[in-house]
């Protein structure tokens, strides 16, 4: 039988309304990406659009995964006087592994190509980047967890450092938001680190993510009204 990797008993189920609610928000910011991309051809939007749409699509896998493991049956047999209960878990070996495996991959490759949008400088160290990319999502061992949340860790880093650069080039609140928003996406990968060596650490980790991503649905939200107020305000 597949174990529930590093969730605590008491946590389970409850993680799935936090990686609901992040894939929610991941496919709005997505959506408003390609809608920019549309009103001005910019493939920034583009790329900034279908990096958010493949991590969304990372949550989905991770969310369908985690449904079929807590999926538990439970059922009661009476023995005369004395009642025995007992939980049968439904797994399937190939769906846990399959459906984390490409959890991993496109969560990694969507914040790869959200790198890449920003970062246009081509050189040697980013094809070495790619390479190491593509060997680890590919190689599902049980230092996988790891691995996978220590380059997470390392492309959400790049993309913090790029966010609070351009906050200090504008000082824009929205900006700044954002820089936040993903500086909490980076704080929760360390932590769900640690969660591998302290398993109640883990529900810390899904609700740093759930904060992180708030902040960038709320700050989407405060885009989509201060546009909202510009365009009326035109129309006067």
């Amino acid at each position: 039988m597949l174990e529930f990797g590093y969730c605590p008993m008491w946590f389970r189920g409850k993680d799935l309304l936090i990686d609901l609610f992040s894939l929610v928000t991941l496919l709005w910011v997505a959506f408003f990406g390609l809608k920019y991309y549309r009103l001005t051809k910019k493939k920034s939007y583009r790329s900034f659009a279908l990096a958010f749409l493949i991590i969304a699509f990372s949550f989905a896998f991770k969310v369908l995964t985690n449904f079929t493991i807590y999926n538990v049956i439970t059922q009661s047999r009476k023995i005369g006087l004395v009642t025995v209960t007992y939980q049968t878990v439904t797994q399937s070996h190939i769906l846990y592994h399959l459906g984390f495996f490409f959890h991993r991959l496109l969560m990694l490759l969507g914040l790869y190509l959200l790198y890449t949008t920003y970062i246009r400088r081509k050189d040697s160290a980013l094809n070495v980047l790619v390479i190491y990319l593509l060997v680890i999502v590919s190689f599902v061992t049980s230092w996988a967890y790891y691995v996978f949340h220590l380059t997470a860790l390392g492309l959400l880093l790049v993309l913090v450092r790029y966010y609070y650069t351009t906050f200090r080039r504008f000082r824009m609140n929205l900006s700044r938001l954002v820089a936040i928003s993903f500086s909490l996406m980076a704080v929760a990968e360390l932590v769900f680190l640690a969660a591998g060596f302290y398993s109640q650490l883990y529900a810390l980790a899904e609700l740093v993510q759930l904060l992180a991503y708030f902040i960038l649905f709320s700050t989407l939200f405060m885009v989509l009204a201060h546009g909202k107020k510009n365009t009326a305000g035109h129309n006067r």
